[in-house]
C-alpha cells in the first residue's frame, strides 16, 4: 500500500518536473525565435512619440540610426521582453512588450519612462 502511494507521488511529481521544463524550453524558444527574426531584417522603426529611424539588430546590440546620428544599444530579451540599455547612459534600461503583426513587430512600452523616451514601437523590415 505505501509503495503504491509512493509510486502515485513520484509520477505525480514527475509529471510536474517535466511539465514546468516544458514551458521554460518554449517560452525559451519563443525568445530564440523573436531574437533570430530581429537579426534576419534591417527595420524602419516609427514611434508613437513621432521619430523615425532605422533599427539593425546583432547578437547582443542594436544599432539605432537617425540619418546624422547613429547610437548603439545592447538589449537582452526574456519572456517576450525586450530591455534596452545604453552603457555609460544614466538614462534606462528602456523595456517593451514584443508582439507580431504579420510582418511587423510591436514594441509597447512597459513603463512610463520608456513611454516618455521612447514611445511605443513598430518595426516594419525595410525594403
Amino acid at each position: 500500500m505505501i509503495k503504491n502511494i509512493f509510486r502515485v507521488i513520484l509520477t505525480i511529481l514527475t509529471i510536474f518536473t517535466f511539465s514546468a521544463c516544458s514551458n521554460e524550453s518554449s517560452e525559451e524558444t519563443l525568445d530564440e525565435t523573436i531574437k533570430e527574426e530581429l537579426q534576419s531584417n534591417t527595420w524602419n522603426v516609427v514611434s508613437t512619440n513621432g521619430d523615425a529611424y532605422t533599427a539593425d539588430f546583432s547578437d547582443n546590440t542594436v544599432t539605432l540610426d537617425f540619418n546624422i546620428i547613429k547610437s548603439g544599444l545592447s538589449y537582452d530579451i526574456k519572456d517576450s521582453v525586450v530591455t534596452l540599455t545604453e552603457e555609460d547612459s544614466d538614462f534606462g534600461p528602456w523595456k517593451f512588450e514584443i508582439s507580431k503583426n504579420d510582418d511587423d513587430f510591436e514594441f509597447k512600452a512597459n513603463d512610463d519612462d520608456t513611454k516618455d523616451k521612447m514611445g511605443d514601437l513598430t518595426l516594419s523590415p525595410k525594403e
